[in-house]
Protein backbone atom coordinates (compact mmCIF):
# COMPACT_ATOMS: atom_id res chain seq x y z
CA UNK A 1 0.00 0.00 0.00
CA UNK A 2 2.45 2.64 0.94
CA UNK A 3 4.79 1.81 -2.37
CA UNK A 4 1.50 2.65 -4.53
CA UNK A 5 1.63 6.36 -2.36
CA UNK A 6 5.23 6.53 -3.36
CA UNK A 7 5.16 5.47 -7.11
CA UNK A 8 2.03 7.31 -8.03
CA UNK A 9 3.27 10.73 -6.98
CA UNK A 10 6.76 9.90 -9.03
CA UNK A 11 5.04 9.00 -11.93
CA UNK A 12 2.89 12.07 -11.75
CA UNK A 13 6.13 14.03 -11.39
CA UNK A 14 8.16 12.57 -14.52
CA UNK A 15 5.44 12.88 -16.87
CA UNK A 16 4.95 16.39 -15.97
CA UNK A 17 8.78 17.14 -16.45
CA UNK A 18 8.83 15.38 -19.65
CA UNK A 19 6.03 17.09 -21.28
CA UNK A 20 7.84 20.23 -19.90
CA UNK A 21 10.76 19.31 -21.56
CA UNK A 22 9.39 18.17 -24.58
CA UNK A 23 7.38 21.92 -24.81
CA UNK A 24 10.84 23.70 -24.29
CA UNK A 25 12.82 21.23 -27.50
CA UNK A 26 9.95 22.16 -29.52
CA UNK A 27 9.66 25.85 -28.59
CA UNK A 28 12.39 26.93 -31.07
CA UNK A 29 13.08 26.05 -34.86
CA UNK A 30 16.23 26.68 -36.49
CA UNK A 31 16.61 27.04 -39.90
CA UNK A 32 19.63 27.22 -41.98
CA UNK A 33 20.16 30.54 -43.79
CA UNK A 34 22.83 32.16 -46.47
CA UNK A 35 25.21 33.75 -43.52
CA UNK A 36 24.08 31.15 -40.68
CA UNK A 37 20.89 30.16 -38.79
CA UNK A 38 17.88 31.70 -38.28
CA UNK A 39 15.66 30.91 -34.88
CA UNK A 40 12.25 31.31 -34.80
CA UNK A 41 9.80 31.23 -31.04
CA UNK A 42 6.98 29.21 -32.24
CA UNK A 43 5.28 30.28 -29.25
CA UNK A 44 5.90 34.02 -29.53
CA UNK A 45 7.03 34.44 -33.59
CA UNK A 46 10.16 36.52 -32.49
CA UNK A 47 13.17 35.70 -34.56
CA UNK A 48 17.19 35.78 -33.73
CA UNK A 49 19.70 35.66 -36.50
CA UNK A 50 22.11 33.35 -35.24
CA UNK A 51 25.66 32.28 -36.13
CA UNK A 52 28.27 29.58 -35.19
CA UNK A 53 31.11 31.15 -33.19
CA UNK A 54 33.93 29.33 -31.53
CA UNK A 55 32.04 25.63 -31.82
CA UNK A 56 28.63 27.25 -30.07
CA UNK A 57 25.21 29.06 -31.74
CA UNK A 58 25.36 32.43 -31.01
CA UNK A 59 22.12 34.39 -31.54
CA UNK A 60 20.63 37.89 -31.58
CA UNK A 61 17.45 39.59 -31.93
CA UNK A 62 16.47 40.54 -35.34
CA UNK A 63 16.97 43.80 -36.31
CA UNK A 64 13.28 45.03 -36.86
CA UNK A 65 12.26 43.35 -33.44
CA UNK A 66 15.23 45.41 -31.62
CA UNK A 67 13.32 48.60 -33.57
CA UNK A 68 9.89 47.01 -32.35
CA UNK A 69 11.39 45.90 -28.71
CA UNK A 70 13.01 50.19 -28.43
CA UNK A 71 10.02 51.88 -29.94
CA UNK A 72 8.08 50.22 -26.85
CA UNK A 73 10.67 50.98 -24.37
CA UNK A 74 10.39 54.91 -25.43
CA UNK A 75 6.30 54.27 -25.18
CA UNK A 76 6.53 53.46 -21.68
CA UNK A 77 9.09 56.42 -20.86
CA UNK A 78 7.63 58.42 -22.20
CA UNK A 79 4.21 57.16 -20.40
CA UNK A 80 5.91 57.14 -16.83
CA UNK A 81 7.08 60.44 -16.98
CA UNK A 82 3.55 61.88 -17.92
CA UNK A 83 1.91 59.72 -15.00
CA UNK A 84 5.27 61.07 -12.85
CA UNK A 85 4.00 64.79 -14.20
CA UNK A 86 0.32 64.17 -13.42
CA UNK A 87 1.11 62.58 -9.84
CA UNK A 88 3.24 65.40 -9.02
CA UNK A 89 0.36 68.05 -9.96
CA UNK A 90 -2.04 66.15 -7.85
CA UNK A 91 -0.04 66.05 -4.90
CA UNK A 92 0.85 70.18 -4.91
CA UNK A 93 -2.56 70.76 -5.55
CA UNK A 94 -3.49 69.20 -2.13
CA UNK A 95 -1.84 72.12 -0.60
CA UNK A 96 -2.43 72.65 3.38
CA UNK A 97 -5.23 75.05 3.29
CA UNK A 98 -7.31 72.55 0.69
CA UNK A 99 -6.74 69.87 3.46
CA UNK A 100 -8.33 71.95 6.31
CA UNK A 101 -10.98 72.77 4.00
CA UNK A 102 -11.49 68.86 3.49
CA UNK A 103 -11.12 68.26 7.10
CA UNK A 104 -13.69 70.50 8.03
CA UNK A 105 -16.58 70.18 5.28
CA UNK A 106 -15.73 66.25 6.90
CA UNK A 107 -16.68 66.66 10.73
CA UNK A 108 -19.66 69.25 9.44
CA UNK A 109 -21.30 66.55 7.69
CA UNK A 110 -20.73 64.19 10.03
CA UNK A 111 -23.11 66.08 13.24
Amino acid sequence: MRLQHILIPAALVSLVAVSAYSEETDRYRLEKSANGYVRMDTQTGAMSICEERSGQLVCKVAADERAAFQDEIDRLQTSMKAMDERVTKLENSLSPASNRNCRARRISTRR
